[in-house]
């Protein structure tokens, strides 16, 4: 075992022997919920969001499940930017962007808004229970006596204005 391992398992932090022991004995964070840019507002998510307000959301997810905020785990990464290639290329007639003559630069911007997902983890045995726990709160603060479907569930988890959307649950 890595000695920086030994010690967070010593650590005074019940939290960091808690992630030190959980890391030691293979029982990691899974994810409750996978979200890609299509199914989001991407101006939102843009720049991602902070560390401060990730773990914000993770708290009030928490507070639903009726566990604590370390044992889940928000992560908004910033949608990618478009890359450029400045390079200008010869053809037969004319010098034009090298853009105009290869579709690799647009490939590649579309393959990296596709890869870019929203996540949700939890311990194994939390994961349906957050699901489920905040999916029953957003079902009784918009719409109370009536059932929802778990499409919408999932959308109000990820705070997703509701509307057509494609959420995947990865059970793994």
């Amino acid at each position: 075992m890595p000695a920086a391992c030994t010690r967070l398992l010593a650590s005074e932090n019940a939290i960091a022997r808690g992630i030190a022991r959980r890391l030691y004995e293979r029982r990691l964070y899974k994810r409750a919920i996978y979200v890609g840019s299509d199914q989001v507002s991407s101006t939102v998510y843009q720049d991602g969001i902070p560390l401060e307000e990730s773990r914000k959301s993770a708290a009030r997810i928490a507070g639903y499940a009726g566990i604590r905020p370390e044992e889940v785990l928000v992560d908004i990464p910033p949608i990618p930017g478009e890359m450029t290639l400045d390079v200008r290329v010869q053809n037969r007639h004319s010098v034009t962007s090298f853009e105009e003559i290869s579709p690799r630069i647009r490939t590649l911007n579309m393959t990296r808004r596709e890869q870019w997902r929203l996540g949700v983890y939890t311990l194994p045995e939390y994961r349906e229970t957050v699901l489920m726990q905040r999916a029953k709160s957003c079902t009784s603060k918009s719409r109370p006596g009536r059932t929802r479907s778990l499409m919408y569930a999932k959308q109000c988890l990820v705070s997703i204005p509701p509307g057509p959307a494609k959420i995947r649950v990865i059970h793994k």
